[in-house]
Order: structure tokens, then sequence, then C-alpha cells
């Protein structure tokens, strides 16, 4: 399997789909535990605290397992501002250059961009 860092979108829809094999030893950023927590508090209807706990938790273990790497905020902003991108979506960017890997995001938009600057997947495509 080549090397891969995934956005949020990418893991949940990888889980959601019953492939949460792929992200096993691959990359992911710091920032992507914090953007699947708000994934889980958006969807909170319905979900008891304990349910949405229980979800947290499963899916922080699989990101565990996954290689967390650091981001350089400079450039990240840099590929923000040049890109018309959020600085979210730039630091998975910046991150894909940086390390050399392919960006695995079902982010319509940032995939447009990142297109321009490494290989770039969908979820489905793996």
């Amino acid at each position: 399997m080549s090397d891969n860092i995934f956005d949020s979108s990418a893991i949940i829809n990888c889980i959601k789909a019953g492939k949460a094999d792929k992200l096993l030893g691959q990359y992911t950023i710091e920032l992507t535990k914090f953007e699947i927590g708000n994934y889980i508090w958006k969807r909170r209807s319905g979900l008891t605290e304990e349910e949405c706990l229980k979800i947290l938790r499963s899916i922080l273990v699989l990101i565990e397992s996954m290689n967390l790497l650091q981001v350089n905020f400079e450039e990240v902003m840099m590929i923000a501002l040049k890109e018309n991108i959020t600085f979210y979506d730039a630091s998975y960017l910046q991150a894909a250059i940086q390390y050399k890997l392919k960006l695995v995001t079902d982010d319509l938009k940032l995939y447009g961009v990142a297109c321009k600057y490494v290989k770039s997947l969908r979820s489905l495509n793996l």
C-alpha cells in the first residue's frame, strides 16, 4: 500500500464504508481529532452523551493507529491565501506536500486544489 495522508472527510467516509483498514499505518494530522469531534457533535441529535463518547473513543483509537504529522503553519497560511481554501484544508495539503504523500480527501474543493500539487484520491477509489 502506498503512503497516503487522510483528511477527516476521508477518514469518516472510510469508516462508514467499512474500509477502516485502509487507514492503519497511514498518515493524518492532529487537527483531524478536533474535526472528528466536531463531526460527532454536529450529529449528536438522538444520541446520548455516552453514545457520543463511545463513538469518539473508538474513532480516536483508530486515529492513534495512524502516523500523526506536524505541519508548518507559515506554509499552511501561504497555501490558504494563495488557493483561497480554509487554513484547516490547507494544513492537510501542506503536510502532503512536505512529506511527499498522496492526499485522500472527499472535500471536493480541497481535492480540486490539491491535484495541482500532489497526487490526490477520493476515499471511494481506495
